[in-house]
């Protein structure tokens, strides 16, 4: 049985959207709801991979899922600055 990739890579950015957005007191609504639709996004390019696997949507997924985890990154480093201050 082979694992599918591009479902355990949306379940780890689920996963870090709740890490991340779950231990921040405050956050900009803004971001969380474009982060949400970034996501429903990566979930129907994964559908639509797993049908025909086109190199524009292996890119765009890769590209996408990348951009988030930066996101998250730089969430978490501005939370704990605010924390500290």
């Amino acid at each position: 049985m082979t694992v599918d990739f591009f479902k355990k890579e949306l379940g780890r950015i689920q996963a870090e959207f709740n890490r991340t957005f779950g231990t921040m007191p405050l956050c900009n609504p803004k971001i969380r709801t474009r982060v949400v639709f970034t996501i429903l996004r990566m979930g129907i390019l994964k559908q639509k991979i797993q049908k025909r696997k086109r190199k524009e949507d292996i890119s765009t997924f890769v590209k996408t899922k990348d951009n988030l985890n930066r996101i998250f990154s730089t969430l978490i480093k501005e939370s704990e600055r605010r924390h500290h201050e």
